[in-house]
């Protein structure tokens, strides 16, 4: 079943998209509709063993809460190079604008992800915070990003943004280690700074207008910024302002805060994930 209240747009554009079979039944509907999405945009299908593997993630972040909390969820590390438009959809809403990523300049699609070209590549997820705090699980003094990264490229330090928006450098996550990471904190400095550098997963969590948690793999750190503003802009990947990076990254998640314990079981079963499809444990 749906896992929120549809508007009625939102009702007739679900029923706009046709139901295709695979011949996997699919565990959680939740993946049937992103199939669906694929289907009806013409996008190439996962194998049924690398769908079972999907919903078997899905059934996880299902577990411990964290589908729940999320507004966007990504997975674009499927080690197969024909999925990128079946990597744009988004699991967690995957119909409507919101629904399908927009690719922008140099991307590349890898086995392990996209990878930005450090220069005019990124990823729009085309979700505005600001536009759907309303009923979004990311609000002012709750929120949280991850992305994991399967390569950090040759680009680092306080230039380097994995993601931020496209108007200016807040709601931001550099490949550095600075007092510059951002979660609707405009430009407040973090107090202490951390050290986000090389791949893996990095996460950055807004537990009050003051607390902010970050995690570079399995290193916490908590830290304080006093929050200002929800950003009024989409977030994208591979960029903040006029920033990029030439990473390449397998996942995205962004919604309400995580405990340090879902994070931990979601670097757990999502190296699995990884591992079952014959990729390298990266989180």
């Amino acid at each position: 079943s749906w896992d929120r209240v549809l508007s009625n747009d939102e009702l007739l554009e679900l029923f706009s998209y046709p139901y295709y079979n695979t011949g996997y039944t699919t565990t959680n509907s939740q993946l049937q509709h992103v199939i669906n999405r694929a289907y009806a945009e013409g996008f190439a299908l996962p194998s049924n063993t690398l769908l079972e593997y999907c919903d078997t993630l899905i059934t996880e972040m299902k577990n411990d809460g964290f589908w729940d909390l999320s507004d966007v969820y990504f997975n674009f590390a499927y080690n197969n190079t024909n999925l990128s438009g079946f990597s744009r959809i988004n699991w967690k809403n995957p119909y409507g604008a919101l629904g399908l990523a927009k690719l922008e300049g140099g991307l590349t699609y890898q086995s392990n992800g996209f990878k930005g070209d450090g220069s005019t590549g990124y990823l729009d997820t085309m979700f505005n915070p600001f536009v759907s705090r309303s009923n979004a699980s990311y609000s002012l003094n709750n929120a949280g990003r991850i992305t994991i990264v399967s390569n950090a490229g040759t680009l680092s330090g306080v230039s380097a943004y994995l993601e931020g928006t496209a108007g200016s450098a807040v709601n931001g996550l550099r490949l550095a280690n600075t007092a510059g990471h951002y979660i609707n904190q405009s430009a407040n400095p973090l107090s202490p700074g951390v050290n986000m550098t090389g791949t893996g997963l990095k996460s950055i969590m807004r537990d009050s207008s003051t607390s902010v948690r970050l995690q570079n793999g399995s290193t916490l750190t908590s830290s304080t910024a006093n929050s200002t503003s929800i950003a009024n802009a989409t977030q994208v990947l591979f960029r903040g302002s006029s920033f990029w990076v030439d990473a390449t990254i397998a996942s995205y998640y962004m919604g309400g805060s995580l405990t340090n314990t879902q994070i931990e079981n979601f670097r757990t079963y999502y190296n699995q994930y990884l591992v079952n499809i014959g990729l390298t444990a990266i989180a």
